[in-house]
Parts: C-alpha cells; sequence; structure tokens
C-alpha cells in the first residue's frame, strides 16, 4: 500500500464520461477504490465528468454513513433504481421527447431531483472524505467549472485548494448533475446566475473536451507567483469508460492506450457515432501525450483502466444475460437499462479496478475477493 497521508501530498482519481455506462462502470470503479481503502483520505480529490458525475455524487453523500457502517449497498443499489426506472419509450432521445426537444434538460433535471429526493436521506461527511468534483464546461466561453458542495464556480487553483470559489453559485447536486451530462446539441445546458440574478454562464457536459476528467486537476501542479504548488501529486488514477479499449494498467507510471476503433464505432447510431468521434476518438491522443508529460517532467505515477470487451484471462464477476451487449457496446445514452447489463457493466468496472490496485500491491487479494463477494450478492 502507498500511504498518502502527508497534509501537502494527493492522490487525484478522474472518473470519464460515458452516460449511464460510465455511471455504472465507475460505480464499480469506486467500489474496488473504497474496497482498497483508497477513499478514506480527505487529500484525494475526485474529479468526474458527464455519466460518472451521478456515481461521484452518490458515493460523496455515502462515505460518511459507511463509515457509521449504514446502508452498505447505497450508491451502487440507488444507481440501479436510477437506470431501471429511466422511461424506456424513446430510448436514447427520451429526455428530448419529453422535454420537446428544446427542453429536454429540463425534463432530465426534473426526473434527477425526483428519484434524489426518493433516496434515503444520509448524514454528511466529517470532513475527512475525499474532495468531490463534478467537472462542466462553459460552452461559449471554453471555460471549464467545477462543482462541490452546493456551488459552481470557474475550475481555478484556489478553489482546488481550499474551495474559495471566484463565482459562488448555488445550485443542486441533481441540477449539477444534469448540467454536467447536458451535451451540446442533445441538451440545452444549465443557465447559472450571479446573487444579482444576471446570467454568468451556460453549463453543459464537458465531455465534449475532456472525457476523461484530468483538465481542472492539473491546477494541482501549477506554481504560484513565488514558483510553488499548494501540493504534490504522487498517484493519479483514471477510469475510462468512454470508448472501448481492453482493460489497461499502469506499470511503473506508464501505460497502454489504443487510440480509435473504427469498426465498433461504424456499428453505432448516428448520434452515438457523433458523439464518439467528438468526445472518445478525438482525445486519446492529447491525454497520452499530456500523461506522458506529466508522468516525465513532474514526476506522477498513474493507473489507468478503460472498459473493454476484455480483462485479459480472468473470467467476468458477473457474466453479461443472453441477448445484453458486452459492456463497451452498450450506448453511452441516458437510457433505461436492464438490471442484467448494468450490474454487468458495473461489475466490469470493480473487476477492472480491481486488477489494476492488485498489480500495483494497492489492494490486497483479501480486499479484492470482498469487492467480488460484495456484487455477487448485489447480484
Amino acid at each position: 500500500m502507498l500511504p498518502n497521508n502527508h497534509p501537502n501530498e494527493y492522490r487525484l482519481i478522474s472518473l470519464s464520461g460515458g452516460g449511464y455506462r460510465a455511471a455504472l462502470f465507475n460505480a464499480g470503479a469506486l467500489r474496488a477504490l473504497d474496497g482498497a481503502g483508497l477513499l478514506d483520505d480527505s487529500n484525494v480529490i475526485v474529479n468526474a465528468v458527464s455519466g460518472s458525475a451521478i456515481p461521484a455524487m452518490l458515493w460523496e453523500q455515502y462515505l460518511a454513513a459507511h463509515k457509521n457502517k449504514a446502508a452498505p449497498a447505497w450508491p451502487e443499489t440507488s444507481l440501479l433504481s436510477l437506470v431501471s426506472k429511466t422511461p424506456r419509450f424513446g430510448g436514447q432521445y427520451n429526455w428530448q421527447l419529453r422535454g420537446g426537444l428544446f427542453r429536454a434538460t429540463r425534463a432530465w433535471h426534473g426526473f434527477l431531483e425526483k428519484w434524489w429526493s426518493s433516496l434515503e436521506q444520509l448524514p454528511q461527511g466529517l470532513g475527512n472524505e475525499p474532495k468531490f468534483f463534478v467537472e462542466a464546461l462553459d460552452y461559449q466561453r471554453g471555460q471549464l467549472w467545477l462543482y462541490c458542495r452546493g456551488r459552481f464556480s470557474p475550475a481555478t487553483r484556489d478553489l482546488l485548494r481550499d474551495r474559495t470559489a471566484f463565482l459562488n453559485i448555488k445550485v443542486s447536486k441533481m441540477a449539477a448533475v444534469a448540467a454536467a451530462t447536458a451535451f451540446p446539441l442533445a441538451f440545452q445546458g444549465l443557465p447559472v446566475t450571479d446573487e444579482k440574478n444576471r446570467r454568468v454562464a451556460s453549463i453543459r457536459d464537458a465531455g465534449l473536451i475532456d472525457n476523461v476528467a484530468i483538465m481542472p486537476l492539473l491546477h494541482m501542479i501549477k506554481k504560484d507567483a513565488r514558483g510553488e504548488t499548494f501540493g504534490t501529486v504522487k498517484h493519479w488514477i483514471i477510469s475510462n469508460a468512454g470508448k472501448p479499449l481492453p482493460v489497461t494498467v499502469g506499470f511503473e507510471g506508464t501505460q497502454t492506450w489504443t487510440v480509435g476503433n473504427s469498426q465498433l464505432v461504424g456499428s453505432l447510431g448516428l448520434f452515438d457515432r457523433i458523439s464518439r468521434l467528438t468526445g472518445d476518438l478525438a482525445q486519446p491522443q492529447f491525454e497520452k501525450l499530456l500523461t506522458d508529460i506529466l508522468h516525465e517532467y513532474v514526476g506522477i505515477h498513474f493507473t489507468a483502466v478503460a472498459i473493454g470487451v476484455s480483462i485479459g484471462d480472468d473470467k467476468p464477476w458477473i457474466s453479461k444475460a443472453e441477448g445484453d451487449p458486452e459492456p463497451a457496446r452498450m450506448r453511452t445514452a441516458l437510457e433505461f437499462v436492464r438490471r442484467s447489463l448494468a450490474l454487468s457493466v458495473m461489475s466490469e468496472g470493480a473487476q477492472a479496478m480491481s486488477k489494476a490496485l492488485v498489480a500495483e500491491r494497492l489492494m490486497t487479494q483479501k480486499q479484492q475477493e470482498d469487492v467480488q463477494r460484495f456484487l455477487s450478492e448485489l447480484a
């Protein structure tokens, strides 16, 4: 295990976008990270983009109750409830139909608020939990914003350091999720106003330009006027459910990224193909270049996993049901998902992350077996 208890030493966790597929896969990844004890530290920063905003907000609420031995399966069961209650009619265009196209975000937001209000109310954190951020994009200005504990603000160094916000925009958790998942063209985004009710931005899905949720966290290594940073990043974990890749594990700070897959893209519908080309295929070369630079010049160690049709020679913890697609072929839309498919995708996220953590000696075999047992009981 690599301790992360130095007051200025941080571990970063990036959770990618990809609709409900990312939400389910990264919910499993978070379960594995928690099983390894890596979420028991206030010096951990979790940044989630697009669909991964949903499990991020669930885990933020859950961790305090988890420490009190309450609601052991709450994040997973709540997420399964969301995807199974999503209206079937309209498929991936369901929110556009219910919102009359131009009110799709309002329809989606209303559904999220109703679902969230139906969940068990859990105690607030004690202050020693990880910092959870939801990343979104001011589409007009190309500016990244972060949501944390009830407030939206442009992503800045001070916001990551101590939550000092340049703009202090109060919104609900589900309004933040609705904004973070509002992919341009399909959704209208969330207009935000200041204390004088003046419109300051239109917030949408940041997966368009940062589908692996790494760009705002670069402020962690940004130096101030004295040439100092406010912390040291020793470890960066990336969980990518945005494109179908073999599961990758970082050894000695390196990782393998596969760029593109035209055969898989060609099998998708038009809207999902456009989303894949802009949010998934256009970014991997940039992402790999950036992570290579950070590893070589800043000394950051990376661990990366990605959704894929194979996790090596391991048998899937929860096999897909007959008729279900492979997890990587699940559409990235916010549409109804059968429980069997949802569990298969969630299980792959937990299995992939567990495998990577065991390989890097961040997780014991016993901890991995406990996570596998938990998911088996959930299924």
